[in-house]
Order: C-alpha cells, then structure tokens, then sequence
C-alpha cells in the first residue's frame, strides 16, 4: 500500500512541474517566421500567474509602417488553459485595442489579432529567438 501512495505522490510531483516548465518556456523573446526580409516581428514575452503580457514590435513594409513599444506592456492576456490565453493588444500605430489569441503548441506561439487590425492578418506564427 505504502508503494502505491508514494507512485502516485511521484506523478503528482512530476505533471505539476511539467505545468511549471511549460509556463516558464513561454518567458522570452520571439520572433515572426518569415521568407520576406519586408517583415520582421518580435514580441517579449513574460507571465505572472495566470496572466500573460508582452511587448511588441512590429516592422512592416522594409520599415515604412512600424508599430512598436518600447519598455510598455501592449498585449495582456488571461490563461485560459495551459495552451491559450486571450487578450487585448494596443497598437501604437493605430493608438486602438484590438483582441488577441494566443496559442502555444510544438515550441511555437501562433497569436492572431483581431481582423479590424490593418497591418497583420490571420495567424501569425512565432519561434523562440534562440539564445546568442
């Protein structure tokens, strides 16, 4: 019995790290994936509990539109499950809040704002800038 007690108490102990470690991996920088040398997105990333905030660049059009923040939050998200969260967005370019999705899945995020939002449409796709 007293084997079975200490089974379960060791998968307890290793799923809730599992959570902990997912978490964590979402903290840092993350860059757009892209062909076009006409695009260059990044987002900084950091949670707190169950929220999610971040700040944006978004360089657009060799530069020619560029929508970016510099030591602000724009996006900030509530979790929705150990995957999702979803938010609001506040473009700098546009000076408005848009809704924003976010979705982490196979070491990528994949983040979509709200349609109205001019400079970006559909899903986005993300990958952790690598370390240097």
């Amino acid at each position: 019995m007293y084997r079975i007690y200490l089974i379960a108490f060791c998968c307890l102990i290793g799923c809730s790290s599992k959570k902990a470690q997912e978490v964590k991996s979402t903290h840092g920088e993350w860059v757009y994936e892209t062909s076009s040398e006409k695009t260059d997105l990044s987002l900084s990333i950091y949670t707190q509990s169950d929220s999610l905030y971040a700040e944006h660049c978004f360089i657009i059009n060799n530069g020619n539109k560029i929508d970016c923040v510099e030591n602000s939050v724009s996006i900030k998200c509530k979790k929705l499950s150990d995957t999702q969260f979803k938010g609001s967005f506040f473009s700098d370019y546009f000076g408005e809040k848009y809704e924003i999705d976010i979705l982490f899945t196979n070491n990528r995020m994949i983040i979509e704002i709200n349609s109205t939002y001019k400079l970006l449409q559909g899903k986005l796709n993300f990958r952790k800038k690598p370390i240097r």
